[in-house]
């Protein structure tokens, strides 16, 4: 029997009914200054990792996960039922998944460190970003 690959990066909701685990590194981290982003997040901005759907799998209560659509054409976003911790964000367009760096055990802000801005044409008025990285409009190019 093959081995399960080992947990890179892990995080739990707040009530610790989910928890999910990554088992390959991310692929980049960035932050979004969407719309979206920024309503759901209560910040000027939501930090992220990249990482391959594949390597993503819910270790515990994956029956105690909502998801709700609210941008076009379908980007999903996946929350605990019971606290509503924000879980991940999908995109259909995109092959990777946005995982927030949040509470995420193993990431220390180097693996990958941060390397973009992205839907900087819709940041909030208020946001000077000034730390040198890259600035996209939308996505960053794959």
């Amino acid at each position: 029997m093959a081995e399960e690959p080992k947990a890179l990066f892990k995080r739990e909701c707040l009530c610790k009914r989910v928890v999910y685990e990554i088992t390959a590194p991310a692929r980049f981290a960035g932050y979004c200054h969407c719309a979206n982003c920024r309503e759901f997040s209560g910040a000027d901005n939501y930090p992220l990792i990249a990482v391959d759907p594949k390597s993503f799998r819910y270790t515990k209560g994956s029956d105690n996960i909502t998801s709700h659509s609210m941008s076009a054409p379908t980007a999903v976003r996946e929350f605990c039922t019971t606290c509503g911790t924000f879980l991940r964000y999908s995109y259909p367009e995109n092959d990777w998944l946005s995982i927030p760096m949040q509470g995420l055990e193993g990431y220390d802000g180097t693996n990958p460190p941060p390397s973009f801005h992205c839907f900087v044409d819709s940041k909030a008025p208020w946001t000077k970003i000034t730390d040198g990285l890259a600035q996209f409009g939308t996505f960053p190019p794959k």
